[in-house]
């Protein structure tokens, strides 16, 4: 019996004949998982309190992408005290090709997940290679050194939700998220103020 090459059981059925018929049935284990690359460059736990004093958030929208119907927002949060930064990716429901100043910042509750046709949707942090190279797309940390001269950790996200919902007042947002990354870190944040809409659409 050849040792099985993919992650998924198999059997099979040995038939013994002779006066009568008896019936072996062989089960074979799926070949063990392959050790899922671990991207992340975090040692702890990342806590960011935001306002308007310390942050800048901005929400770029890239119009449709993904092969999909969906609209696809970045949510980028600056903290420009601490220099710890994250964008977060979302698929929600598209605007199309309204103008720019027709644009709304997209709110709800998203959740991480496998599934490019899943409305509100936070896409998780990815790598992959195109002809420039490796990039990385999707949901990441990062943070500064206290310079602000080079980049000391990233991190994809792995799973866990983002929440945006507009105030009282109708013009600012209140955003919180509750995140792991790939090595089972928390990063947690909230934040209250103005959200900046960018237009990236190609």
């Amino acid at each position: 019996v050849e040792a099985n090459e993919v992650e998924k059981s198999r059997s099979s059925k040995i038939i013994l004949t002779y006066d009568k018929e008896y019936e072996v049935v062989v089960n074979q284990l799926p070949a063990p998982e392959k050790p899922k690359e671990i991207l992340s460059t975090l040692e702890r736990d990342v806590d960011m309190d935001m306002n308007e004093d310390n942050t800048m958030v901005f929400a770029d929208y890239l119009g449709n992408d993904y092969n999909s119907d969906l609209g696809v927002w970045q949510f980028w949060f600056l903290d420009v005290i601490t220099k710890k930064m994250i964008c977060l990716e979302v698929l929600c429901e598209s605007q199309g090709d309204v103008p720019v100043e027709e644009l709304y910042v997209p709110e709800g509750e998203y959740i991480t997940s496998e599934d490019y046709y899943f409305e509100n949707m936070l896409m998780p942090g990815y790598r992959t290679i195109d002809a420039d190279g490796y990039y990385d797309g999707g949901s990441w940390y990062t943070e500064m050194n206290e310079t602000g001269s080079a980049i000391s950790a990233t991190a994809p996200i792995a799973e866990g939700t983002l929440n945006v919902e507009i105030n009282t007042d109708g013009q600012t947002f209140y955003a919180t998220f509750d995140l792991k990354d790939d090595l089972g870190y928390t990063i947690k944040g909230s934040y209250n103020g103005d959200i900046v809409i960018e237009d990236f659409r190609k």
